[in-house]
């Protein structure tokens, strides 16, 4: 697991071009990027990202330690978590969907989040494969 804690400038075992991307897309997107207290780089969580809302108001931003080896499915990932911080929203609704597509391109977004799914499914039939194996 790699934990970056933005706050203290703390980035242990975080890429780099990864703080620099969502650096770059929180400024794009309009959310404060030291409101971000927490990223997450770690395998399963959920397929692509997660943001979990603080009881200080900030945020923990989680991403799929698998998707590093794609970083247009990164940027996709972290451009859908800021979205969801900008709205304060967990809901995938219009409005959610409305802001995403000013950001990304629609077509661009369901290729990307199709890959995202692929890298994800991969690796646990892989997994799957392994423990039969045994």
């Amino acid at each position: 697991m790699f934990i970056v804690t933005i706050a203290a400038v703390c980035i242990i075992g975080t890429p780099r071009w990864l703080i620099e991307e969502v650096k770059r897309w929180c400024n794009n997107i309009g959310v404060d990027f030291r409101s971000i207290k927490k990223i997450e780089v770690k395998p399963y969580v959920k397929f692509g990202g997660k943001t979990v809302i603080l009881p200080n108001g900030g945020f923990m931003l989680r991403i799929n330690e698998l998707l590093l080896k794609d970083r247009d499915v990164v940027r996709a990932v972290v451009i859908h978590e800021l979205v969801h911080m900008r709205l304060k929203s967990r809901w995938h609704n219009d409005k959610f969907y409305s802001m995403l597509f000013t950001y990304i391109d629609e077509e661009e977004y369901w290729r990307l989040y199709e890959r995202m799914n692929e890298i994800v499914a991969d690796h646990l039939i892989q997994r799957l494969r392994q423990q039969r194996r045994r």
